[in-house]
């Protein structure tokens, strides 16, 4: 069973056509009307990446940072205070 739920019964893509034990399944009618459902009123989720301007995401703060970081000369060492210090420089548009 753990087979069938890691390679056909996914959470993401069931493969309910390939399913040795489609006939006897319940959730597959279930699944075909949610699939409906969502399909009949267009619902699309909005993506994640799209929910704030990236400039504001912590993905590019960590960017900056590490930027920051490799422009230190071999061997050169900044404290996490300072760091701290200069953040939100890195941060601002005109940086």
């Amino acid at each position: 069973m753990m087979d069938l739920g890691a390679a056909v019964c996914t959470a993401r893509a069931p493969k309910c056509l390939l399913c040795p034990l489609r006939g006897r399944l319940r959730g597959r009618a279930r699944r075909r009307r949610e699939l409906e459902s969502a399909r009949i009123a267009g619902a699309k989720r909005a993506s994640p990446q799209n929910a704030i301007p990236f400039e504001q995401s912590r993905r590019y703060a960590r960017g900056r940072i590490i930027d920051r970081l490799r422009e230190l000369p071999p061997g050169e060492r900044i404290s996490l205070l300072d760091l701290h210090s200069v953040v939100p420089a890195l941060l601002r548009p005109d940086g």
